[in-house]
Order: C-alpha cells, then structure tokens, then sequence
C-alpha cells in the first residue's frame, strides 16, 4: 500500500513574552484528530487530520494539519475500509500520521522557544558494581 502525507498548514504561537522563563510543572500534550476517510477514485482513500500541541499551563499552541493519503490493491483497501469501520485508524496510517506531524512540529517548536511534545528523558545513574574487576 502507498501512503503519503501532505502538510497544508503550520501555525505556531507564543502565548508569553520570549524573555520569560518557562513554568515549572509544565505538562506537554498531543492531541491527533483524523477527519473521516473518504473514497477518491478506484482503490484510493484520503483524511484531513490536526495534530495538536497543547501545552498546560497554556505557553504556546502548535498545530499541523494536512491530508494523508492511501492507494493499494482492492484487497488491502478492503481491509482499512473494515478497520476504519469500526473507528480503529490502521495503525501504519497513524504512525505515519504522528511522525510527519511530531518532525514539524519539533521544528515549530524550537523556532518560537518552548519545549518539543517529546516525552522528557531522565538522566541513568551508572552504580558501580560491588565487586573489583
């Protein structure tokens, strides 16, 4: 199956002045909504979606949205249309969907000063073992 993923548009905005320090407790969120599929020509399909960055408290907003678009074999269209049904996204789509989205918006991000929606990484302590080598 081909899959391909248009961004159409890319806001992003910094709700408190640039010289201010960020707020401690700050809790970065994504929110993914993909309208509903709809029937192109023959085996193709095509979704609008908006991925939201949603920052708590409210420091900035970032939001890509786009169009992804699928093409296969009538089987493997068959099987999404079943999939997209029972309002499960195939979960190769979703993927797509979130990683072209989550590179834009680390850019995004980055370009008005206020942290990427990745989750945070805590530093790994080396011990030492309790024996000599």
């Amino acid at each position: 199956m081909e899959l391909s993923i248009r961004i159409t548009g890319l806001t992003a905005e910094r709700l408190i002045d640039p010289n201010a320090s960020l707020p401690q407790g700050l809790i970065v969120t994504v929110n993914v909504s993909i309208q509903g599929f709809i029937k192109l020509e023959g085996n193709e399909r095509a979704a609008n979606f908006t991925f939201d960055v949603v920052y708590n408290p409210p420091i900035a907003r970032v939001t890509v949205r786009g169009t992804t678009y699928l093409r296969g074999s009538e089987e493997e269209i068959k099987k999404v249309d079943s999939e997209l049904k029972g309002n499960k996204v195939p979960a190769e789509i979703a993927q797509a969907i979130t990683s072209t989205s989550l590179a834009e918006a680390i850019v995004l991000c980055r370009s008005i000063g206020v942290p990427p929606p990745l989750p945070m990484v805590l530093p790994v302590q080396r011990q030492q073992p309790d024996y000599a080598v």
